[in-house]
């Protein structure tokens, strides 16, 4: 169980209540519904993540005046989301709340939004989604599911543990006013990373090789914390909240930002349903799912999206009050990772999506660019 409830870390908000989830699907009500849809997740009941489906439960029941019931497994009770997926197609589930690596296998071309440097900022990912929540809800319905509803895992960052000899180092040559600027001195930096990489995801070691890490390490989560203590990994890729879930942050001392972006890459997580569950619905059943869900997990800035953000927000403000410093990339060398990164997008065409996925959401992106002005 320890390992499953390590994989819960990316849903905000779970860190303080991770071994208190106590395995039982979420109570309903009594009653003779006519259907009844079993769910899975790896997300503790006792986050933001549990309340926002407690009162989308409660939305439905009343709207469907009871036909509909709905019980949800959290703490990975049916297991990892490889488990949950596998599960559904058997019948034993019906829907998921999934991260980036369910995403992926169930609908690759959401390796589209998890690229590096595709979005800057949650302005960006609040204004694109709407634009392209239809091109998702085709993709997912083409590998048979339906897309219900959008939130947050956060956006990645770099997040390191330097050493005093290169910290010494660091100040004397290569940080200038908080930043590097200079390339061939930030090559230093990188040459002493030893950076760790889900070992499931292709898209971060590509990204790490061509940003000039050398050292790339390929590992489970579950054995992130054991290399951090024995010095085998010294930097991680993830959100605030997942390393303090994980107690990383004992062994992290800087981290790493780059010019106007909030982290390297953004990472989403999704509700899904099994088509054949959802279109053995009656159309007026079909549209109370999918309304009640929307009031929690809408492609914008949701409910719950907002509580997962500000989650993030204070876990990072608290590794800084504990001494954790930033290592800034300033703007000028970000567009030289920006354009080192550009191949990896074109490496992942056909493996994940085609190429005129990606350019629909780039085009979405742009659009929300130019009208933020964050070009």
């Amino acid at each position: 169980m320890t390992k499953k409830i390590f994989l819960l870390v990316p849903w905000l908000g779970a860190f303080i209540l991770l071994f208190f989830t106590t395995g039982t699907p979420a109570q309903e009500k009594t009653g003779k519904p006519e259907f009844t849809l079993k769910w899975g997740t790896i997300a503790p009941e006792a986050t933001s993540w549990g309340g926002a489906i407690g009162r989308v439960n409660a939305l439905m029941e009343k709207e469907s005046r009871g036909r509909i019931k709905n019980t949800w497994y959290f703490g990975a009770v049916m297991g990892d989301e490889m488990d949950m997926i596998r599960k559904v197609k058997i019948g034993q589930l019906q829907g998921l709340a999934v991260l980036t690596v369910g995403l992926q296998k169930i609908a690759p071309e959401t390796g589209v939004l998890t690229l590096p440097f595709m979005f800057k900022d949650y302005r960006e990912v609040d204004c694109t989604y709407p634009k392209i929540w239809k091109l998702l809800g085709e993709a997912f319905e083409k590998h048979g599911f339906v897309l219900l509803g959008h939130t947050d895992v956060c956006f990645a960052i770099m997040q390191t543990h330097v050493s005093p000899e290169m910290e010494n180092e660091l100040r004397k040559d290569i940080l200038v006013n908080g930043k590097i600027s200079d390339p061939t001195k930030n090559e230093i930096f990188l040459r002493y990373l030893k950076q760790w990489a889900w070992q499931t995801l292709d898209i971060d070691a590509y990204l790490y090789k061509m940003m000039g890490i050398t050292n790339v390490i390929p590992l489970q989560v579950t054995d992130v914390l054991t290399a951090l203590q024995t010095g085998m990994v010294n930097s991680v890729y993830g959100s605030c909240s997942t390393t303090v879930a994980l107690q990383w942050q004992t062994y992290i001392n800087y981290i790493i930002k780059f010019g106007g972006y909030e982290g390297v890459a953004y990472a989403p997580a999704m509700l899904v349903l099994d088509k054949k569950a959802f279109y053995s619905l009656p159309p007026d059943l079909q549209k109370i799912v999918r309304d009640a869900y929307q009031t929690e997990l809408g492609p914008g800035s949701s409910r719950l999206t907002l509580e997962v953000r500000e989650v993030e927000a204070n876990m990072c403000q608290g590794m800084k009050n504990r001494g954790t410093k930033e290592i800034v990339m300033d703007s000028e060398l970000t567009k030289i990772f920006e354009e080192k990164s550009r191949p990896i997008y074109k490496m992942m065409e056909g493996k994940y999506y085609p190429p005129e996925f990606r350019q629909a959401v780039e085009k979405a992106r742009d659009e929300c660019r130019a009208s933020l002005g964050n070009n």
